[in-house]
């Protein structure tokens, strides 16, 4: 029987967690992570949703800078056990992008960090994204996989999962 998307993302994510590679991929991705959050001006009135999340780096650093609350979603349980314990008071959840548990307007921002490429729809979970997004809110989106991007080539044969390498403009299609 052949795992689903989900589920084979799951399982590599599940493995690099326990392997100590989670937090050194937080790690790689912290320039982005710091970077998209420069962006904005968090504050305690606002809350923040991670698509994606993996260890909950993104939503550690957040928190730092003043972020109300905080939830993170990632299909990877052992990527999400990480997370509680590095951040014990974020609402984290194992699941998928496309079918997020919270309901509409709960989050003035919304991130995803190297994360959407690997969602089996990433329209629907754009979609999904806006739903919980308070009218206003601010979603910020880090992809350094697509076609143009030369140096990224190879990841799908390293990793041997199925990405949505897609070309810039149709990424910004999608959003």
């Amino acid at each position: 029987m052949q795992l689903s998307r989900v589920e084979q993302n799951a399982a590599l994510f599940d493995n690099w967690a326990l392997s100590g590679r989670g937090i050194s991929m937080a790690k790689g991705h912290s320039e982005l992570v710091s970077f998209a959050l420069s962006q904005w001006k968090l504050g305690p009135n606002h809350r923040l949703l991670d698509i994606g999340c993996g260890v909950g780096l993104g939503i550690s650093v957040a928190i730092k800078q003043g972020v109300g609350a905080a939830a993170g979603i990632d299909v990877s349980a052992e990527m999400i056990d990480k997370a509680r314990q590095l951040t014990p008071s974020v609402d984290f959840r194992v699941g998928s992008g496309d079918d997020l548990p919270w309901g509409a307007f709960g989050f003035s921002h919304v991130l995803s960090v190297e994360s959407l490429y690997y969602h089996e729809d990433p329209v629907a979970t754009l979609r999904e994204a806006s739903r919980v997004l308070l009218l206003g809110g601010r979603i910020g989106i880090a992809i350094e996989f697509y076609q143009e991007n030369h140096g990224s080539r190879h990841w799908v044969n390293a990793l041997g999962l199925p990405m949505n390498n897609w070309s810039e403009s149709g990424w910004k299609q999608a959003f």
